[in-house]
């Protein structure tokens, strides 16, 4: 009873956090700008004219936009993307349905549909969904870089540029993999979609926090450990955006609704923290973390074993 208890609380901590941390986007550019400001008075008292006009270029450049940010980001995928799509499929096509069944034969309609439908994902939802993604990528690591340069100072990133490509490269894999294993127990009867739905909270908790751990050097492993080790925390953290891309069964709209608030989350995860650890962790990574691991090992043990059994030349 006492561990039930912990974890409901713990899962109210995570939802609560990561709705009431999103107050900073109020206030994060105007209080950065007037720093930055006050650093470039700073240096026109002690510089000469000349080198107070550059350093006041710099400061122009270095200008913070977190709010500007999200706004694109909702501007993007909901403003023009998602109701671009609302409007050709719940009233564009409705409107053509009535007038083509209503002057010609009916039939004609299943094929037109179904022609509207590919030209239009064609023409603008691929190319459109594809265009977000990269803007969103740039946009996402902006707010995330600003958001914890404002409240935690200056980033520690892997050192080494060969871990952090290894580290990003595995940590894609990895999540694909989560996303794949969430599937296969969706058909789990009765339970199914619940630990379904789980998985995608906790991939949601992951994907925000990542960006604070990241700029910490955090490497993948302790930053699995840490959602493993504080599952119900980050299960209620990833709560109210798993909710709202449930609200669609488009793949589409599900990205459209993520994108849109996903910046809400990553500003929420820099000052969020689970407070208490629980006694017993889930080990829900440890099946998509063996699985390449394995694969990589067989081939290192491959390339191990063929390098022994080739002649050397004399």
């Amino acid at each position: 009873m006492e561990s039930l208890k912990v974890i409901s609380l713990s899962i109210f901590d995570g939802f609560i956090d990561s709705i009431k941390n999103i107050y900073v986007i109020f206030y994060i550019d105007k209080t950065i700008n007037q720093k930055l400001e006050k650093a470039n008075d700073q240096s026109n008292q002690q510089s000469a004219k000349k080198k107070a006009n550059k350093e006041k270029e710099k400061s122009k450049e270095k200008k913070s936009n977190v709010a500007f940010r999200v706004f694109q980001c909702c501007a993007l995928n909901g403003g023009l993307f998602l109701l671009s799509i609302l409007f050709f499929y719940h009233l564009l096509l409705p409107f053509l349905k009535l007038l083509i069944t209503h002057f010609t034969d009916p039939g004609i309609w299943t094929y037109m549909n179904s022609i509207l439908s590919w030209i239009f994902s064609c023409i603008w939802v691929v190319p459109l969904f594809l265009l977000s993604k990269i803007f969103n990528f740039f946009w996402f690591q902006d707010i995330a870089d600003a958001t914890y340069e404002f409240r935690r100072g200056k980033r520690t990133l892997i050192p080494s540029i060969s871990l952090l490509l290894a580290d990003v490269v595995f940590s894609l894999i990895i999540q694909s993999l989560f996303i794949l294993q969430g599937n296969f127990i969706s058909y789990i009867p009765y339970l199914g979609r619940i630990l379904c739905f789980i998985h995608i909270c906790l991939l949601y908790s992951l994907y925000s926090f990542e960006y604070k751990w990241f700029n910490q050097g955090y490497e993948l492993h302790r930053r699995l450990k840490l959602v493993e080790y504080n599952w119900p925390y980050y299960i209620g953290f990833g709560l109210y955006l798993g909710l709202l891309t449930e609200l669609s069964d488009s793949f589409i709209v599900k990205g459209c609704i993520f994108s849109m608030f996903f910046p809400l989350l990553i500003i929420s995860s820099i000052d969020s923290a689970p407070t208490q650890r629980i006694d017993f962790p889930i080990p829900f990574f440890s099946l998509v973390v063996a699985l390449p691991n394995s694969f990589v090992n067989r081939k290192l043990k491959s390339i191990s074993n063929r390098s022994s059994t080739t002649p050397t030349k004399r």
